[in-house]
């Protein structure tokens, strides 16, 4: 089983490893259980006593669509949160349903399919079909 981990001296970068053994025991009042991780290291770039956090995508997990946070709004005169995306130099707006959110990214249970590029700044100057230019 894969491993994605970052550590605090390479904050941008994700080292992958692969699962060596699993704890069998879960903790059951934080419903977690204990990995090690092994990871190569040519440039010995990861050392002892780092603290890495680390993600696992376990077999049978479904995929999923995550945005940027300050991508979704709420829109409390339709009870709804909303994102825009653009498709062909158009702003589209999309109803959104939330899931969990992992860090800056949330999860959209519905209303994306997870191709689209959305809106990050200035969606209150928007609208459904204005034009949008995209700078990168």
């Amino acid at each position: 089983m894969d491993v994605t981990a970052r550590v605090a001296a390479y904050p941008n970068r994700d080292f992958t490893g692969k699962v060596h053994a699993v704890v069998p025991s879960v903790d059951s009042n934080s419903r977690t259980f204990i990995v090690e991780a092994r990871f190569d290291n040519p440039k010995a770039e990861l050392r002892p006593g780092m603290f890495a956090n680390a993600k696992l995508m376990l077999p049978g997990t479904e995929p999923a669509v995550f945005v940027p946070a300050k991508s979704v709004f709420y829109d409390g005169t339709t009870d709804a949160n909303h994102i825009y995306s653009v498709a062909n130099g158009v702003a589209r707006l999309n109803v959104v349903l939330k899931g969990d959110t992992d860090g800056d990214q949330v999860r959209i249970l519905n209303g994306l399919t997870g191709n689209e590029t959305v809106v990050l700044n200035n969606q209150a100057d928007l609208y459904d079909g204005a034009p949008v230019n995209i700078h990168p």
